[in-house]
This record gives structure tokens, sequence and C-alpha cells, in this order.
């Protein structure tokens, strides 16, 4: 590659690169989404949120246990399903309706789909583990990152449902669905791995 090719394609000093599809561009046509969205969705989605995110496996010990998870192959295969087929695929559907319902402003909708979201998990387990770390989430982001948009939840007598939680923080802070849907999956894998 030439040295002309290779300065094309980095970015300036200080700045963020801006290819399609990459993470710090709007693939809508936006503004940028820069440092500061980024920063804010590493944070939400890391490990040290005080979501509890570590106290859950999803059945993941059982699955070792019983030798269906033996290897590096079997937990990618395993892992897949669950993004393609299970509550990874949900939690982004949850995420992204959640977030929509908040940026047009339709608590109706919003309401639905938090009712949903909590009625969808399939076992006791699954839905202490994704009402508790959704109220947690709420309630960490709502102390330090006020907004109107997030009374909505507090305002249920019910607990929230972890990806309607990051959906609605995500929209009332302008973070873009797309970045955040992909970061919650990859946090959701890194979790469990």
């Amino acid at each position: 590659m030439s040295s002309d090719r290779k300065r094309e394609l980095m970015p300036a000093r200080g700045s963020l690169p801006s290819w399609p599809g990459s993470p710090h561009r709007r693939d809508d046509g936006a503004r940028p989404c820069g440092a500061p969205t980024l920063l804010r969705l590493l944070i939400w989605l890391s490990p040290t949120y005080p979501v509890g995110g570590y106290s859950y496996s999803h059945g993941l010990e059982w699955l070792v246990e019983t030798g269906e998870v033996r290897d590096v192959a079997t937990l990618v295969r395993w892992l897949e399903d669950l993004l393609a087929h299970g509550a990874g695929r949900s939690d982004v559907i949850f995420l992204a309706e959640s977030w929509r319902a908040v940026a047009s402003g339709d608590r109706q909708t919003l309401e639905g789909v938090a009712e949903l979201a909590a009625a969808f998990a399939p076992s006791a387990e699954r839905r202490l583990e994704t009402l508790a770390q959704g109220t947690a989430f709420l309630a960490a982001t709502r102390a330090a990152w006020p907004k109107p948009e997030l009374e909505v939840l507090a305002e249920r007598a019910a607990q929230v449902a972890y990806p309607v939680a990051v959906g609605v923080s995500a929209a009332a802070h302008g973070l873009p669905l797309a970045l955040t849907a992909r970061a919650y999956a990859q946090a959701w894998v890194a979790n469990l791995v």
C-alpha cells in the first residue's frame, strides 16, 4: 500500500475515524459520534457499572458441567446461538424498540415494550437476571446522568428489564441506536465469556 493511501485511511491526529460502518459515525448521515458518545456507552456497559452482571451466567456453568460446552468451539457455537436465536437477540430487539419509543415520544409503546420484555423471560432465573440488572442500571444512570425520559421507567411499580433500561437511557441521551445495540451485544457476550 502506498504511503499516500495509508495517510488517506488514517485519521488526523486527535480525530476519530469515520469510514462507513465505523462506530464513530452515524450511518443515518447525522453528525459523527465522537468520543463522548463512545465513552458513555463504554462506561454504561462496562463490567464495573453497578448492575451485578457478573452474578449471572445465563446457564453457562450448567452447560460446562454437563459437557455441552467443553472447549472454545462449543462455547462459540453456544454464544452464536444465543445471539442469533436466544436472549441476546431478544434483548437487542427490546433495546431497539425501547429506544424508538423514547425517540418518538410514544409512552404507550414504551410501556408495552417494558411489559413484554419482563414477560419474555422464560425462567425465574432469567427474569431475575434481566429485571435486577435493568433496575440497577436505571438507578445508577438516573443518579449520574438524570434525564426526564428516565423518570417514565422509574414511575413503574415493577422492575425494568435490562435492555429496556439501556435503550431508554441511550435514546434519552441522544446516543445512536445502531452503536448502542452493537455495544450492548458485545458487552452481553463479554460478560458471559
